[in-house]
């Protein structure tokens, strides 16, 4: 049976790239019937936040990619945090200790990196120069008498390592050029390559599905899985999310957490959508893409090993689609938390016809609100604002629509076109200039939604109250 995991370190919030990297994952599990993980790496234990923890389980359930195994739901090779797991990295390391593929090493932190400034003003490449490997018992003693707690270091072969990866092919890596890395750190705590293989091998990963960051660890990897007795797993890289210059992806072009996403009122839905357009396509070329359909379609050879490039316009136009098309019931419930506190006094159905209302062309619950603000809030008019009000034709379209809603009360909107048209009739203008004078008077703003869900949204008697207040504020400003 096919079994994936997704292994983030609690240190911070999960990103897009973080985010697509679960989602394949996911993904390919589901496509392939087989188990999905979720393995907390907290071994840094100075970095690491039990807060982090749970927003990442939080942000993962809230895109839909839920797991069959994992800290909070167990399963048979649990536990699935690493911290609860150091006296099993202990053993495995003592394990290649006694066999001879790992020693001690004294060299202090300060020591390493003095020789790492020198290789660099050599030219040369920053690696360890296993100098601890052939170390005699004497010295070793010498090291300890003078209070030095050594590392454990795994003795790198000689010659060269290749492996088949599903997206980049055949890899191959020089040995010659690797220093021999630590395994498990003086403090007594693993290091990431360790656990991460001690993991994968105990809870029978098959397919390690990953940013090509890693691309570099891999032959590390391999070589102790093959140290300590285990199969290596199937790994497929994926390519880098960049800017959409090809740089690399920062905050100004999207490199925002899933929580940023989530603080915009973003949909999960076309998040999602978006993110599993970030290297791969299914072969219909289609762009909008429910997760159902990817389960069914997804296959990890259509990943390109080309970077994937962030665009901010593409997923705006998908976000738009998904929000034009969100169940109204469903709109109404999520963009409650996005208005201000004054509108929880608001009901239901009135906020539903809002958001209705305002929602064409918009990609998030936070622009949603924003073009809502003319109905929770009075516009306030500044001189600019004021004087396109204050001249004749505008006065005249307020008087005279003033004059209807006075006579028609909620009859005006029941018979909206007909009276609309009276309006620019008895005052001689263009049908458009009516209706962008009336919206700038109700709204403060020269665009938003029809004119008409303007004016039913606000009813009669706001409409009337704000129009007064429209002709109170130019006569005070002409009388200045």
């Amino acid at each position: 049976m096919i079994r994936v995991r997704f292994a983030p370190s609690p240190t911070g919030l999960i990103h897009l790239g973080n985010a697509r990297t679960a989602l394949f994952n996911w993904l390919f599990a589901r496509h392939n019937e087989g188990v999905f993980i979720l393995r907390i790496e907290d071994t840094d234990v100075t970095r690491s936040d039990p807060y982090y923890t749970e927003l990442i389980m939080e942000d993962l359930r809230w895109l839909g990619t839920d797991w069959q195994e994992g800290p909070d739901v167990g399963g048979p090779y649990g536990p699935y945090v690493q911290s609860q797991r150091l006296a099993i990295y202990k053993g495995f390391a003592e394990k290649l200790l006694k066999e001879g593929k790992a020693y001690p090493c004294y060299c202090t932190q300060s020591e390493l990196e003095e020789r790492r400034k020198a290789a660099l003003a050599r030219g040369r490449p920053p690696r360890y120069d296993n100098r601890c490997r052939n170390l005699s018992e004497s010295e070793k003693k010498s090291f300890e008498a003078h209070g030095r707690t050594p590392s454990l270091r795994f003795k790198i072969p000689g010659g060269k390592l290749a492996f088949e990866d599903i997206i980049r092919s055949k890899c191959e890596f020089n040995l010659d050029v690797l220093g021999d890395f630590v395994i498990m750190k003086a403090e007594g705590t693993p290091s990431f390559h360790l656990a991460v293989v001690v993991d994968d091998a105990l809870m029978k990963i098959t397919h390690v599905i990953r940013g090509e960051d890693h691309l570099s660890n891999t032959p590390l990897h391999l070589l102790l899985f093959e140290a300590l007795g285990y199969p290596g797993p199937h790994y497929a890289h994926l390519p880098m999310i960049a800017g959409e210059e090809g740089d690399p992806l920062s905050k100004r072009a999207g490199a925002f957490s899933i929580q940023d996403y989530r603080r915009l009122g973003y949909l999960p839905e076309a998040l999602v959508n978006y993110m599993l357009l970030l290297g791969w396509s299914p072969r219909q070329r289609k762009e909008k893409i429910t997760l159902e359909e990817a389960v069914e379609k997804f296959s990890i050879n259509n990943i390109s090993r080309s970077p994937a490039h962030f665009d901010r316009k593409k997923l705006d136009w998908l976000a738009e689609k998904y929000l034009r098309e969100a169940d109204p019931e469903r709109l109404t419930e999520l963009i409650i938390p996005f208005l201000p506190q004054e509108a929880k006094e608001i009901e239901k159905t009135k906020i539903k016809a809002l958001a209705e209302a305002v929602k064409p062309g918009l990609a998030n619950l936070s622009q949603v609100a924003k073009e809502a603000e003319w109905f929770l809030r009075e516009p306030i008019f500044d001189d600019s604002k004021l004087a396109a009000l204050s001249g004749e034709k505008a006065q005249a379209v307020i008087l005279e629509t003033l004059e209807g809603m006075e006579r028609l009360g909620d009859g005006f909107i029941n018979e909206y076109n007909k009276n609309i048209n009276n309006v620019a009739e008895k005052t001689g203008l263009a049908l458009k200039e009516v209706m962008m004078l009336l919206r700038q008077a109700l709204t403060g703003s020269t665009h938003g939604p029809e004119l008409a869900a303007v004016i039913s949204l606000l009813g009669p008697d706001e409409c009337k109250r704000r129009l007064k207040r429209v002709i109170a504020q130019v006569g005070a400003a002409q009388q200045k």
